[in-house]
């Protein structure tokens, strides 16, 4: 990664030591206090759920057919492309589709709020409507005074308890299914096992990665959860477009090319994978922390290290390009002998393709 901020180097050192086997006495303290705030947070967690089951806290019954997409970890685990072919699916029965979506580190622009994985839905989706809000209690409300035959899918909203849901869906990611299983800040759990028991359909992403735990995984899930479905998937590039026209090239455009990729995911190595699978070169790579919101400097520096590294194409995600362009103006680029393109992805299913169409529609029977 280059250019992070202290704050994000500090963030990137903490989740360093957490894994780290030989730890100075330092890291060996630091370690010790990340795992008191794990547990105090775990033990909340636990109780919440809890509150919600005895019915101490009380649940929003919208009436509208609610679904969420969520996970139990921090980090990328496939949301984004999974919320796209339910809302597809949804769409081809005919169904008006809302997602809403709480546009997690989005940033104010004279554009008005930015957020990458929204903003690719909306350009992938136009016939949904996408709506943006912290608070998705409030935007069924709002929503349902306008419209009470929308299907809802909230986006990132497993842990949320306080409103009724048709179905709760889960991703996890093979690669890395539950981290050291500890709870975050010592670990990379977002919830306590107990929660999976909630879940309707596990979709288990990046299974064709041969350095996917998928028996081990599958050991956890049944565990906690005998009832949910669980469907295998995996990420497929799509096709290329161009960054500014928009213009849509085939996978063949970046063999025998070589190249250099920039992307602010979790998990930047599955993208680095999937290029050099197209037959790429990879010769520079420029990583930053998931969500990252890039500064021109930092561009402008790496757009000449490709000039200077004789590199005449950049490669990018779907998710950092809205971030890229709020930096990144046409006419800024202009003078730079360079030309950008960004990957479109989507998830297939590799099994239990009919039983997970047939557990969504099963909302419409309930």
């Amino acid at each position: 990664m280059v250019g992070l901020s202290k704050k994000e180097k500090l963030n990137k050192y903490l989740q360093c030591i957490t894994v780290k086997k030989n730890k100075t006495l330092l890291e060996v303290f630091l370690t010790s206090m990340l795992f008191v705030f794990s547990v105090v947070y775990k033990l909340i967690l636990i109780i919440r759920l809890y509150f919600y089951q005895w019915g101490f806290f009380s649940v929003y019954k919208s009436g509208l057919k609610v679904i969420s997409v969520g996970n139990i970890t921090v980090g990328g685990t496939g949301k984004t492309p999974l919320v796209a072919l339910i809302a597809e699916f949804l769409l081809k029965r005919k169904q008006k589709v809302t997602i809403i979506s709480s546009g997690y580190k989005s940033m104010d622009s004279e554009l008005g709020l930015v957020a990458d994985e929204p903003l690719m839905l909306t350009k992938q989706l136009p016939e949904a409507n996408i709506i943006i809000s912290k608070n998705r209690k409030q935007a069924i409300i709002t929503l349902k005074k306008n419209s009470d035959d929308s299907v809802v899918i909230l986006d990132d909203a497993f842990q949320n308890c306080a409103i009724e849901k048709k179905m709760d869906i889960v991703c996890v990611n093979c690669l890395n299914p539950f981290g050291n299983g500890y709870i975050i800040p010592r670990g990379i759990m977002r919830l306590p096992f107990s929660y999976l028991k909630r879940a309707d359909i596990f979709i288990l992403t990046h299974c064709s990665n041969p350095d996917s735990d998928i028996s081990n995984t599958l050991d956890v899930l049944r565990k906690h959860n005998r009832n949910a479905l669980i469907c295998k998937s995996k990420h497929v590039p799509e096709f290329f477009y161009d960054f500014y026209s928009n213009e849509q090239q085939s996978l063949n455009s970046i063999r025998d090319k070589k190249i250099a990729i920039i992307c602010g995911i979790s998990h930047p190595d599955n993208f680095n994978n999937m290029l050099e699978s197209l037959g790429a070169e990879i010769s520079l790579k420029f990583y930053f922390p998931d969500h990252y919101n890039f500064r021109l400097e930092q561009i402008k520096d790496i757009l000449s290290d490709c000039m200077s590294t004789g590199i005449s194409l950049l490669v990018t995600t779907a998710k950092d390009e809205p971030r890229l362009k709020l930096v990144l103006k046409q006419d800024e680029f202009a003078r730079f002998n360079l030309k950008i393109l960004v990957l479109k992805i989507r998830i297939i299913l590799e099994e239990n393709e009919e039983g997970f169409a047939a557990r969504l529609s099963s909302i419409f029977t309930t």
